[in-house]
C-alpha cells in the first residue's frame, strides 16, 4: 500500500495556506484525500500545533512537523498523547545531523535530514567493455 501525501505544498515561496488565505489547508487536504482513497494511510505535512491537533482528530497515520524548533516538537508529542493517538510524527525542515540528538530526545518518531540527499554530487561512472 502506498502513502497519499498532503500539505502545506509552496507556490514559489509561499505556503499554500498562506496563498489562499486559510489556515485550514492541510485538514481540507486531508479529508478530500480520504474521500478519494479510504484504503491509503495517510502523511500530512503540518506547519503549527492547531493544524497538528486537527489532521491527528482526522486519524492521519503520520504527520510531518515541518520546520518546528524543540520546544515545538515537545509540544506536537504531548499533543498526540493527550488526544490519544497513534500517528507517527516526523520532524522536518531544515534538519541537519547535528540537531537529530535533541530532535530524537523529543519523542518525535522519525527524523528527515534532508541534506542526506539535498547536497549529494553525483559521480558519473561509466561501464565501457573494452573487447
Amino acid at each position: 500500500s502506498g502513502i497519499a501525501s498532503t500539505g502545506t505544498g509552496s507556490r514559489g515561496s509561499e505556503p499554500v495556506s498562506q496563498a489562499k488565505g486559510e489556515a485550514q489547508i492541510p485538514a481540507k487536504a486531508t479529508r478530500a484525500a480520504r474521500q478519494r482513497h479510504l484504503d491509503l494511510p495517510l502523511q500530512v505535512e503540518v506547519e503549527t500545533i492547531e493544524q497538528l491537533t486537527e489532521v491527528l482528530d482526522l486519524g492521519v497515520e503520520s504527520v510531518l512537523l515541518d520546520n518546528f524548533d524543540l520546544e515545538q516538537l515537545e509540544r506536537a508529542v504531548a499533543v498526540r498523547v493527550a488526544q490519544g493517538r497513534v500517528a507517527a510524527l516526523e520532524a522536518s525542515g531544515g534538519i541537519g545531523l547535528a540537531e537529530v540528538a535533541r530532535i530524537a530526545a523529543t519523542g518525535v518518531d522519525r527524523i528527515s535530514v534532508g541534506g542526506l540527499t539535498k547536497h549529494v554530487q553525483a559521480v558519473d561512472y561509466s561501464l565501457r567493455i573494452i573487447g
